[in-house]
């Protein structure tokens, strides 16, 4: 009877620890799903955010849970419109939790950059709160601050590029402070889908005067330190092997408001004269451009030749003005077709999205450029290269497509690092 007795106490007691254990481990597993329920409203978070910036679903008024962030005081130039909306925070049920989530340009004044802070509450079960915080940014038009898609050759010793900030100094010309006139190296990049080559005194100028050099569809760096004047550009870091070439795709031309008619009939300006062109959006098969044009009013001239496109020599293009404000895209053109003709002997303060286009200059003929460029193919000869990056020109125009660039999880608590 005892020996029953013990042999009852013994497997109840069994039965307690693998209950107390099997309770245990479905608590672990409750609280892991908890985590997980809660991680998953906060990526919910970030998706709508992301979702609302790139379709521009941000309203200035409140409606439902969204509710705007308008700037106070307005940005400097801005009148009204999306350029008030600063922000916007949003809080969604899902069941019985939910996710909120807060969106803010950074930095403020402009939309290619924003950061999301989102946080995911999983009521449902535990209250259980996770958080994600991101950048979230539109693929720039001018990362790179010179592009070729076949090849940049050059020979001499070069005392350009320059960079300069265009919010901070317009007019870089005789200047040589900071911070309107960036130090050596430049914080901008040398890039080709192709080559880049030139002298061994062109290579030395450059490997000091660059940040560094990408060298896009190159599938490793062995490749890329070739393409790159036979290697003398150096290797990882300044050398980058992309694997996949740079798309080329010129910025859609809106559709509302319409684009005016091709102004003069594409020939733009006459020798000798100054021409004020209006800010606006224009398109034209051809574009050739004369004498001495300024951009009218406070907007920007966008042009989009669709065959050719040409600067005649002598030409000064709204000048020492910022270069966003005088921007071309002008696409690659199919075998046979358009005509890429010269801009040598032209100075432009401009934002060049031009593929279709090259750039073959001997000498002291090299144009003057402030500004960024995309260009077919650069050629030149001697130590007159003559560029000036415009370091704002990486924030002036995008794509449009706004992606996750960055993402980190943080304490619920807390904001970011």
């Amino acid at each position: 009877m005892i020996v029953a007795l013990l042999v009852v106490v013994v497997v109840a007691m069994g039965l307690v620890a693998l209950f107390a254990n099997v309770n245990s481990s479905l608590n672990l597993t409750r609280n892991d799903q908890n985590r997980t329920n809660a991680f998953q409203l906060a990526n919910a978070g970030m998706d709508q955010a992301v979702y609302r910036i790139d379709t521009k679903t941000l309203p200035l008024v409140a409606s439902g849970t969204y509710q705007p962030i308008l700037a106070s005081p307005a940005p400097p130039g801005c009148l009204g419109g999306p350029c008030l909306l600063a922000g916007f925070r949003e809080n969604l049920g899902v069941g019985a939790s939910s996710f909120d989530f807060e969106a803010t340009k950074t930095p403020p004044g402009q939309d290619t950059t924003w950061t999301v802070r989102a946080t995911g509450t999983d009521t449902d079960a535990s209250g259980r709160r996770r958080r994600v915080v991101a950048t979230v940014g539109a693929d720039s038009l001018f990362r790179d601050a010179f592009l070729t898609d076949i090849a940049f050759s050059l020979t001499g010793n070069q005392t350009s590029p320059e960079a300069y900030r265009s919010s901070v100094c317009v007019d870089p010309r005789g200047r040589s402070d900071s911070p309107c006139i960036s130090t050596y190296p430049i914080p901008g990049r040398l890039s080709s889908n192709g080559t880049v080559s030139g002298s061994s005194a062109t290579a030395a100028a450059f490997r000091s005067r660059w940040d560094g050099f990408n060298m896009y569809g190159r599938t490793n760096q062995a490749d890329a330190d070739q393409a790159c004047m036979n290697g003398a550009c150096g290797t990882a870091p300044q050398v980058a092997a992309i694997t996949n070439p740079r798309s080329l795709e010129v910025l859609a031309m809106p559709s509302y408001p319409e684009p005016e008619p091709c102004p003069f009939g594409g020939n733009i300006g006459r020798n000798g004269q100054t021409t004020t062109l209006a800010a606006g959006d224009y398109t034209c098969e051809r574009i050739n451009l004369q004498g001495t044009i300024i951009v009218g009013g406070s907007g920007n001239v966008r042009l989009w030749p669709t065959r050719s496109f040409s600067v005649s020599a002598g030409a000064v293009v709204n000048q020492a003005q910022v270069p966003a404000r005088f921007q071309v895209y002008y696409p690659k053109q199919e075998s046979g077709g358009g005509n890429s003709s010269s801009i040598c002997d032209s100075k432009i303060w401009g934002l060049l999205f031009t593929p279709g286009m090259s750039i073959d200059c001997n000498g002291s003929h090299q144009p003057e450029i402030y500004g960024a460029v995309v260009a077919k193919e650069y050629a030149g000869t001697g130590n007159q290269f003559d560029f000036h990056w415009d370091m704002d020109s990486v924030d002036a125009v995008s794509t449009g497509k706004y992606v996750i660039q960055n993402w980190r999880e943080r304490p619920a608590t807390v904001d970011d690092c």
